[in-house]
């Protein structure tokens, strides 16, 4: 591992990414939007590993299709944990 401002910086966005998403997991759980019993850091970091997938499949192989099955992955599991299908958009 590299120390520097740019992996601080790398680090910091990631982080925010990452409490944006849990926030969001966090608040739609509190709202009775997912089961009772989901745990946002899980939810969080299922959907960061399938998006982080998606985007280096996209990269390597320069296949933007993959984002469309990191979407319905997505959707996927947020319908696992309690969401309505219907609401997703």
């Amino acid at each position: 591992m590299r120390e520097g401002a740019v992996r601080d910086a790398v680090v910091a966005a990631q982080r925010s990414w990452e409490s944006y998403v849990e926030h969001q997991v966090r608040t739609a759980a509190g709202a009775g939007e997912l089961s009772p019993g989901t745990e946002p850091d899980q939810v969080e970091f299922e959907i960061n590993a399938l998006l982080n997938a998606a985007n280096d499949r996209s990269l390597l192989y320069g296949d933007d299709a993959v984002y469309g099955r990191a979407e319905a992955a997505v959707r996927a599991l947020l319908v696992a944990h309690g969401a309505d299908p219907a609401a997703l958009r």
